[in-house]
């Protein structure tokens, strides 16, 4: 592990990529007064790292933002060789990419779990033909029950990427989205969290020959 140096984002993303948690990293300038602070910071530095993996190949021409990325041209081996860095530090990426079939699953999730607060009355529309749900609708009886319904949704995380209604409270639910023109159908989502040593068995800076078997 890197104790005390300092480390450029050309020194991260532009050298061959360490083992997750080899930087015992501290943002020299990071001073975050919130959670989306963080994000937000995270996510400049995701942006700037795929840039530096691939050349500026993304970048797009933003004068207002030097580090605008064209993040749909992204590939898997460009993310895989952002992630490796940022696996480095201590942070995972994660990227993934939701159909109408997911989003019919996480959104039936929520109603499921909805349905049974009372004075809350539950609207959704969906294609007839794959009876996939598109939009739900909550319809409260009093504005009580309101938390009830955040609570819900809180349960399966994932139906907020398509309702856009509960606020993130922890890094992981603050998330980049988008789709593709070729593929509208498909959500594609990216988030941070800390990364999990179990995830890594073996294969990371904390790992001795007294630790390697403890899980």
């Amino acid at each position: 592990m890197d104790d005390g140096v300092e480390l450029s984002l050309d020194d991260l993303f532009l050298r061959e990529a360490k083992i997750p948690f080899h930087y015992n990293i501290k943002f020299k300038e990071l001073k975050t007064r919130s959670t989306e602070e963080l994000f937000n910071h995270l996510k400049e530095i995701f942006a700037k790292g795929l840039l530096l993996v691939t050349s500026n190949k993304l970048k797009l021409e933003n004068p207002d933002n030097v580090s605008a990325v064209d993040i749909g041209r992204m590939s898997e081996k460009d993310f895989k060789n952002v992630r490796d860095r940022f696996l480095s530090l201590g942070i995972d990426v994660k990227h993934k990419i939701y159909d109408e079939s997911d989003k019919d699953y996480y959104l039936r999730s929520v109603c499921y779990s909805a349905e049974k607060i009372k004075d809350l009355k539950l609207e959704v529309t969906l294609d007839w033909n794959t009876q996939y749900i598109n939009k739900v609708a909550f319809k409260a009886g009093n504005k009580d029950i309101v938390p009830k319904i955040m609570e819900a949704i809180e349960k399966t995380p994932e139906s907020n990427y398509f309702l856009a209604l509960a606020k993130p409270k922890e890094l992981k639910d603050y998330i980049i989205k988008y789709t593709l023109k070729d593929e509208p159908n498909k959500l594609h989502v990216i988030n941070f969290d800390a990364a999990k040593i179990t995830d890594h068995h073996y294969n990371h800076a904390l790992c001795t020959p007294e630790t390697r078997h403890i899980r």
